[in-house]
């Protein structure tokens, strides 16, 4: 893989997301199709046809899915999977919740490392000749542990000990910062959600490697402690309402300083990865003016921008 010739590419491709002034344009737009007259001035360029907020999720889906057929072109084959394993998880979740409930859902995502229904038969049927490696351990637990009581959060576990592997591969000390990351968002959201199903927060539950170790989520005042120090700049407590924007805000501030590595893995890794974001903030917005949503409120939703001019 020609890497110093795919950063040169990405540099330039960084040029394309929406600058913090673009994203305020969009949030005081005074209608939904004003908001999509700012974006046809950049790389989103949104259909005149929109008549629902399903034609507005088409329209992103479809533009994720070609930021995966361009990561394919561009990043080794670990870090594609790495990309595509949050929408393989998805896949079982679903899978499993199926095989739960006896109904069958169709609401499975299409752009994963292996289809939705050869991961069903590997669930189903202990059938993993077409299961790639990576996944043949996550599909194995959740299928043999089928009966377990909070199967899905255990299995969290493991796909964090997949990602550690994935990227371990890439010997980036960036990238291997940037996984220590995700994984304190993560066991903040368990955590979160503990509190508001009002039971404690039982470790066991909890991913291994991250920045913060596991016994700090046993105490709130600890753990906000560890937060404070680990990253400044973020209000805690977080609440579960403002648990996305600080994860937006935490993996987009680390992700920036990539910006200034002018060669390597690193800043293709972190374009794909603020795009990803970027799609995701953008949807909200639009969805929001969509709906008339006041603009006070749709201000409250804005998220700092990768692009810093």
């Amino acid at each position: 893989m020609d890497t110093i010739g795919i950063s040169g590419r990405i540099k330039a491709l960084e040029k394309t997301f929406l600058t913090a002034e673009d994203i305020t344009r969009i949030v005081n737009a005074k209608s939904f199709s004003e908001a999509t007259g700012i974006l046809n001035g950049t790389i989103y360029q949104i259909p005149q046809n929109i008549s629902s907020s399903r034609d507005i999720n088409n329209f992103f889906n479809n533009t994720i899915l070609n930021l995966i057929k361009e990561m394919e072109k561009c990043l080794p084959e670990e870090l594609y999977y790495y990309f595509l394993l949050p929408y393989d998880f998805y896949n079982l979740k679903l899978i499993f919740e199926n095989y739960k409930t006896g109904k069958e859902s169709k609401n499975y995502i299409p752009h994963t490392s292996v289809d939705y229904f050869t991961v069903r038969e590997a669930f189903e049927k202990d059938n993993f000749k077409e299961i790639p490696p990576h996944l043949k351990e996550l599909i194995g637990f959740v299928s043999k542990n089928r009966e377990a009581e909070d199967i899905l959060m255990m299995a969290k576990k493991v796909y964090w000990d997949i990602v550690k592997d994935i990227i371990a591969t890439q010997h980036s000390d960036f990238i291997s910062g940037y996984i220590k990351t995700e994984i304190d968002l993560s066991n903040l959201g368990i955590f979160l959600n503990c509190q508001i199903a009002k039971i404690p927060c039982d470790v066991e539950f909890l991913a291994d490697g991250g920045r913060i170790q596991r016994e700090r989520y046993s105490r709130e005042d600890v753990l906000w402690s560890a937060v404070d120090i680990m990253y400044r700049g973020l209000k805690t407590p977080v609440t579960i309402d403002g648990y996305d924007t600080a994860v937006y805000i935490i993996k987009m501030g680390y992700l920036k300083d990539a910006r200034v590595i002018s060669l390597g893995i690193e800043p293709i890794f972190s374009y794909f990865a603020a795009r990803q974001m970027e799609i995701d903030n953008i949807r909200r917005l639009l969805i929001g003016k969509f709906y008339n949503v006041d603009v006070s409120r749709i201000g409250e939703w804005v998220l700092p921008a990768y692009q810093y001019v």
